[in-house]
Parts: C-alpha cells; sequence; structure tokens
C-alpha cells in the first residue's frame, strides 16, 4: 500500500500545512467530500466549494519537485494525522492522482493518504 519510487515531492511547515487544510476543510460537504490540492513549482493551491456556502481558495507556500499535480484528499484524515505529526516539516510524495500518497513527519512518521474522486 505505500507508494512505491515517488516521482514527486511536497515539503511544506506543518503548522502551515495544517492551517490551510483547516480553512479549506470548512466547505467540505457530505457532497463535496474532498479539497483538490494543486501542486506546482508555485506553490500549493488547495480549493473546496459547499453548493450552499460557495467557494474557497488557499495558497500554501511550499516546495514542489515534479510535475504539476492535481488530487483530491479527504482533509479529515489529513488533519487527523498533521495533528499527532511529530516534526515542524511534512512532506508528501506522490506518483499520479488516482494513487495512494505517503505523508512523512520526522525519521518514523509515515501515513498513507488515499485520494477521493471531486468530479
Amino acid at each position: 500500500m505505500i507508494p512505491k519510487d515517488p516521482d514527486k515531492k511536497m515539503t511544506c511547515g506543518t503548522a502551515d500545512f495544517l492551517s490551510a487544510v483547516k480553512r479549506a476543510s470548512l466547505l467540505v460537504t457530505e457532497d463535496t467530500k474532498g479539497v483538490r490540492f494543486a501542486f506546482s513549482k508555485k506553490g500549493l493551491v488547495l480549493t473546496s466549494r459547499s453548493p450552499e456556502a460557495g467557494e474557497s481558495t488557499i495558497n500554501c507556500a511550499c516546495k514542489f519537485d515534479g510535475a504539476d499535480v492535481e488530487i483530491g484528499f479527504n482533509p479529515t484524515f489529513l488533519i487527523e494525522a498533521l495533528k499527532v505529526a511529530d516534526s515542524d516539516e511534512i512532506s508528501i510524495e506522490m506518483t499520479m492522482p488516482n494513487r495512494p500518497g505517503l505523508l512523512k513527519s520526522g525519521a518514523n512518521f509515515q501515513y498513507v493518504i488515499m485520494p477521493v474522486n471531486l468530479q
């Protein structure tokens, strides 16, 4: 289940990333279930929407290596992992938008993140 040979890697401050994910999750509903993460060399853009409340776009400064990618994640699962991350910096390693990602923090913390379909 742990992704092998990731070709994309995002590195970010844990507190900054947690704050961005929490803000993006405010508009997630039972119908939408996910937040869109757009990773690029320019940084990370998180978007979420709710038919009743509108849309949100949150920019998060990060370092990203690899080809640009958009992927959906359930923010609740990310928030739970980030709350117990044991380092000031996290990384997310990925291969493809429809494959799991791997969140890492410190030397001994790994958390597999399953993507969600946002279409």
